[in-house]
């Protein structure tokens, strides 16, 4: 009896260390199939095409130079003032990036409709109306970033197109004057910063800051009454754009 009760634990002694071996080699080949994010290489986590989608907010500046308008039988200057519209941007993205160690490289082209517009009506004797706003935002931009763990922070800049619908209207007690345009498109640059990080292997979030430049136009309110009256303005249409983004890369 005593010697069957040695053998017993002998046989005890010996399964449990067993079983602990046969437990860390599991676990080890467990790891070994299914890595942890911690252990994920990311030296070419942003190389390669991406698409994605954008929301944020925009405001958009437009900056009255008064000047008086030649041709016509009467003529004076817009007064000079800025007319501001903010609202919501909302819009996708694709782009395309190259990859050597730290150093990203891209371009990305996006396109979004923007909800900013008002209009502002002063008088002083005569009654003065200025619309400002931005039906819709696009940008074809060189991305130039720096990686590190699963983040990238880059500058950008390149072309932007926008449709403006900033425009001027004079009135007094001959009648209305015409608008001086209605919305078109219009042509310029964009520059700006931002931050990526990595969710995983595929998705990753960004935020952004841009600010665009769509040139200067000249505007003319005129009351067609057989002595024409007009007035002037040189608008330049600018604006910002804070936004964040998710991106989905192949």
């Amino acid at each position: 009896m005593k010697q069957s009760k040695v053998l017993l634990v002998g046989a005890i002694s010996a399964a449990f260390p067993a079983a602990f071996a046969q437990d860390v080699d599991t676990s080890q080949s467990s790891d070994a199939t299914s890595p942890t994010y911690a252990d994920m290489d990311f030296s070419q986590r942003w190389a390669g095409i991406y698409v994605g989608l954008n929301a944020g907010g925009i405001g958009h500046f437009a900056s009255h130079k008064g000047y008086e308008p030649a041709g016509v039988s009467e003529s004076d200057s817009w007064p000079s003032q800025t007319g501001e519209a903010f609202g919501e941007l909302f819009g996708a993205q694709i782009g395309y990036n190259f990859q050597h160690e730290n150093l990203v490289v891209g371009v990305e082209a996006d396109f979004g409709v923007s909800t900013a517009g008002s209009e502002d009506v002063f008088e002083d004797g005569y009654v003065w109306r200025q619309r400002t706003g931005i039906d819709a935002l696009g940008t074809a931009r060189l991305r130039i970033g720096y990686a590190f763990d699963r983040a990238m922070i880059y500058a950008t800049g390149g072309l932007a197109v926008g449709k403006v619908k900033d425009a001027i209207q004079a009135g007094d007690f001959f009648g209305s004057y015409s608008w001086s345009s209605g919305s078109r498109w219009k042509l310029g640059y964009v520059v700006g910063a931002g931050a990526e990080v990595a969710i995983n292997d595929k998705w990753s979030i960004k935020g952004e800051g841009l600010f665009y430049d769509l040139g200067k136009e000249d505007h003319e309110s005129i009351l067609g009454n057989g002595d024409t009256y007009a007035w002037g303005s040189e608008i330049r249409s600018q604006g910002v754009v804070g936004r964040l983004g998710l991106n989905y890369r192949f």
